[in-house]
């Protein structure tokens, strides 16, 4: 009778060290993706800063000239007083701690902007983003607009689904939804 009850119980500690296996293995996959993520964010920022810079050039250039109104990309208020804020997570908690990073982050700067007198409107992705908004924000007593656009975060980046993030964006801009983003 005995045989038994060891067998079952190395079966158990089999299948538990497995499972422990496995939870590494993920694990791994979530860093690994995380930091091919930042890589390409960082080899992109350079672009990004020289377009940043050209755009903002343009801007100081063609104010006053009357183009703002063909132009309303390149309108900028005198004072903000609508902001928009779009808040990327995770659909699965693989990468918990950059949620977590990314909420409190966010809870701070929604924090910020009310002591300003300003309710920020936010568009989320990835599920982890409402499922916080839900807990984190409720909790913490501060005032936000969910606009309830949601988009899932894709398992890969594609131009179709960034696209689509940011013509709801652009769309709250141009019609003055939100002075800033």
């Amino acid at each position: 009778a005995c045989r038994g009850i060891d067998k079952a119980m190395k079966e158990r500690i089999t299948s538990v060290q497995k499972t422990g296996k496995l939870t590494d293995a993920m694990r791994l996959v979530a860093a690994a993706k995380v930091r091919r993520a930042q890589d390409g964010v960082e080899k992109a920022r350079p672009f990004s800063d020289e377009l940043q810079g050209m755009i903002k050039g343009l801007v100081k250039k063609l104010k006053g000239s009357g183009l703002e109104q063909e132009l309303p990309m390149l309108r900028v208020p005198e004072k903000v007083t609508k902001v928009g804020m779009l808040l990327v997570t995770s659909n699965r908690g693989l990468c918990g701690a950059y949620n977590t990073f990314v909420m409190k982050r966010a809870l701070a700067r929604v924090k910020e902007l009310n002591s300003q007198g300003i309710t920020p409107t936010i568009v989320a992705v990835g599920k982890k983003a409402i499922q916080q908004m839900n807990s984190r924000f409720v909790v913490a007593g501060v005032q936000y607009n969910y606009t309830g656009q949601f988009f899932p975060m894709p398992d890969t980046i594609t131009a179709k689904a960034s696209s689509e993030i940011s013509e709801a964006i652009r769309n709250l801009f141009l019609s003055g939804e939100v002075d800033k983003v």
